[in-house]
């Protein structure tokens, strides 16, 4: 690790909300990403925010009622809420500099979370208070339209930052579906058999040959015909829809980075 790489990997440890714009694209390789147990209520109780008691009956609520708790004391309390961002900044800082984590070696930082490339840290504690845990592992990852994803090869999944809850509130989200067998075939097929694969989709997508939720926007959740959006649509007006949303923010950023 270079010195410059370990003061912007410090630098950019204290920013709540981070993404990595040099990787668009990663194939086979470990990320995994680690959260702050408890990171609201460790803030309060590094920082005795609240009477011993008070803490006590906070620590003993499930997790839910505990984070409405929090959260109403952060709404009438405004310089609490400020003290829990300030406070995860050093944290997060603290992690960086005690793992020597470089730059490159950040994909992703959340306000309570990292997401880290080929990088497993040592000392997952931090003032005695902060406990980082490995949430989950990675092993493909794409950055399509200012949104994430990350693709796991051992267990199948995909798990996604900015997608609209719209759209992963549907029982079918079948594009989505789509994104993930790419990156599954992209791992272990040569880019002659992905050409042909892409070829393909896009032959069929374009024709309105795939199936309807196909053409559900990743954006939005929703169909479009003209100016109008709508959440549901016959199949009888499939060729009517819209579809340039998901070709021309997705697909084809999709095929230029992974090819």
């Amino acid at each position: 690790m270079t010195e410059v790489q370990a003061k912007l990997g410090l630098s950019v440890s204290k920013k709540t909300n981070y993404l990595n714009t040099d990787y668009l694209y990663l194939r086979n390789v470990t990320i995994s990403e680690w959260d702050i147990h408890a990171a609201g209520f460790s803030v309060l109780k590094y920082k005795k925010v609240l009477p011993e008691k008070e803490l006590a009956e906070l620590e003993a609520m499930d997790k839910h009622k505990r984070t409405v708790r929090e959260g109403l004391l952060q709404k009438y309390n405004p310089e609490v809420a400020k003290l829990i961002i300030s406070t995860l900044e050093d944290v997060r800082y603290q992690y960086v500099l005690q793992n020597s984590i470089s730059y490159d070696s950040i994909l992703s930082i959340k306000k309570d979370a990292f997401f880290l490339i080929n990088k497993i840290p040592k000392k997952n504690t931090v003032f005695d208070i902060f406990e980082f845990r490995k949430k989950g592992t990675y092993t493909s990852y794409l950055q399509l339209n200012k949104k994430e994803f990350y693709y796991c090869a051992y267990n199948r999944t995909l798990e996604t930052k900015g997608i609209s809850k719209e759209y992963l509130e549907n029982d079918n989200c079948q594009f989505l579906k789509d994104i993930q067998n790419f990156m599954s075939l992209a791992e272990r097929a040569n880019a002659i058999d992905l050409f042909r694969v892409f070829r393909d989709y896009r032959e069929r997508y374009l024709n309105y040959e795939l199936p309807l939720e196909t053409y559900r926007e990743l954006d939005t959740g929703s169909f479009r015909i003209g100016k109008y959006v709508m959440n549901d649509v016959k199949e009888k007006f499939k060729h009517d829809l819209d579809i340039s949303q998901n070709y021309l923010n997705y697909f084809l950023p999709l095929i230029q980075n992974i090819l």
